[in-house]
């Protein structure tokens, strides 16, 4: 989340609040959708489960990591998982390209 707000910050010039940004994020993985279903929404919602799992567990990790590290099996199991799935030679990659002012501290 907060590197996502670093990269916000980077491209748009501002840092969003986290409680916003936070928002925006469960937006795009479709939990609001979920959630809520107002007058004005379409009455079905289309998802991709598989890709939703994927956004949340990585969402899950990401916060257990940043409070406990990655040491524990389940979590490095994710990783490996997660790096053969989703070509991370070809995330590093492009994560290369990325200006350093951008990166994780």
């Amino acid at each position: 989340m907060d590197y996502a707000r670093r990269v916000h910050r980077e491209l748009v010039g501002y840092t969003p609040k986290r409680k916003s940004y936070s928002h925006h994020i469960d937006k795009k993985l479709g939990v609001i959708a979920l959630k809520h279903l107002s007058k004005d929404d379409p009455d079905t919602v289309e998802l991709d489960l598989e890709k939703q799992a994927y956004d949340a567990l990585s969402q899950a990790i990401s916060d257990y990591i940043s409070l406990n590290g990655q040491d524990e099996p389940f979590v490095k199991a994710f990783l490996s998982w997660a790096w053969k799935n989703t070509d991370g030679p070809a995330l590093m990659e492009k994560f290369k390209t990325v200006p350093d002012k951008m990166k994780p501290k």
